[in-house]
This record gives structure tokens, C-alpha cells and sequence, in this order.
């Protein structure tokens, strides 16, 4: 066999191992990705699960502190209470009140609302803020879930109200230190009855000294 052909076939023979080489490491790295992305997916869900239960044992704390702090704070002959009535919050910051709802008849289904009232220079309770847009602090600086349903007779619930000082009060207007009020409703109907939610106990005040 001539030199050159012997070449010709190491040459070949060099190249299918190359082949098969490059085709060994492809399939290897292809396997290590599969595994990698799989371990990726299952510390993912880990990791879901991890957070998802420390929010469900932080809202079973949140709302065992606010339900030991309406106890604390409201007479038990109050079908609605708040706790606590009266707070400072500085511009930006916020704060957590607890509305305490008392069911002594049967099985009913309640809403509340929160609304601003009106808000007073703090020197002088008697010097209106004008410069305040109603709706504006009652879609921005309000947070709270005015629902619910299903509560059993001589039952209590506790809900929280979560109030925002905004840094404007009004479309492009800054925040005036204050005393704000507000003031929540609450309605109550029996659950699977037909008909209007009817006033349940006392309007609740809710004054904020801003700061």
C-alpha cells in the first residue's frame, strides 16, 4: 500500500474518532444540562414552599398579635372597635390598625369601609387643611380587605387597616402635617340570606397625626 493511501486512512480513521468524541462530549453536556436545569427546578420549588409557609406563619403571627391587642384595647360590650383609635405616623411611613368585629347573633357575612373625613392644621384642631383631595387619600394612602364572609354567631373577628402617608395628598399637592380623620363603617348581613347589608354598631374615628 502506497504511503499515501496509508495516510488517507489515518487521516479518516482521526476523524471518526474526533466524530466520535465530539459527539461523546455534546451528549455528556447535554445530559449534565438536563440534570442541572431538573436540580434548578427542584430548589426552586424548595424554595417556594420555604417562603410560602413563612408567610402563612407570619400571617397567622400577625393576626394572633392584632386579635391579643383588640382584646387588650376594647370593651367587651363593643360590637366594633378599633385598636388603636389614634396614631402618628410620619410623611412616607405607615401603620397597621385592627378593626374588631363582635358577632353576637347568628351567622353573618360583614363589610366595612374607610373613608378620610377631613383633616386640621395640628396647632389648631379648628383650621381646616384645604388643600386634600378626599378620593385621592382614599385610593392612595388606604389599604384594607372590607369583606367578610362567613362568620359564626358569638363569633369575633379581627381584620387589619393598613394606613399609608402618602407624600402628596392631593394630584401634585405635598402633604401637610396634620391631624387626619377618618372614619370606618361597618354592615353586616346573615350569611345566605337574600337582601342589604344593614349599619352594624357605631362609626369608628380614626385619627392620624402627621408628622
Amino acid at each position: 500500500m502506497k504511503l499515501k493511501d496509508k495516510n488517507k486512512i489515518i487521516k479518516s480513521e482521526l476523524n471518526m474518532k474526533y466524530k466520535k468524541a465530539s459527539l461523546q462530549i455534546s451528549m455528556n453536556f447535554i445530559v449534565i444540562l438536563i440534570i442541572s436545569l431538573l436540580v434548578l427546578g427542584m430548589g426552586v420549588w424548595i424554595l417556594g414552599k420555604i417562603v410560602n409557609k413563612g408567610n402563612q406563619l407570619s400571617d397567622e403571627t400577625f393576626e394572633t398579635v392584632d386579635a391579643n391587642l383588640a382584646d387588650i384595647m376594647c370593651e367587651g360590650s363593643d360590637l366594633v372597635c378599633l385598636a388603636p383609635a389614634k396614631a402618628e405616623i410620619g410623611i412616607t411611613k405607615g401603620k397597621k390598625f385592627t378593626l374588631k368585629i363582635r358577632n353576637i347573633e347568628g351567622d353573618a357575612d360583614f363589610k366595612f369601609n374607610v373613608s378620610f373625613k377631613n383633616a386640621y392644621t395640628a396647632d389648631d384642631t379648628s383650621t381646616p387643611i384645604t388643600t386634600v383631595d378626599s378620593n385621592y387619600i382614599n385610593s392612595r394612602w388606604l389599604l384594607y380587605k372590607g369583606l367578610i364572609t362567613g362568620v359564626k354567631g358569638n363569633d369575633d373577628v379581627v381584620k387589619g387597616i393598613v394606613i399609608n402617608v402618602d407624600s402628596y395628598s392631593a394630584s401634585g399637592v405635598s402633604t401637610t402635617p396634620g391631624i387626619y380623620v377618618f372614619v370606618v363603617r361597618v354592615y353586616r348581613k346573615p350569611t345566605g340570606i337574600p337582601g342589604n347589608y344593614e349599619p352594624y354598631g357605631r362609626p369608628q374615628v380614626l385619627m392620624i397625626d402627621v408628622k
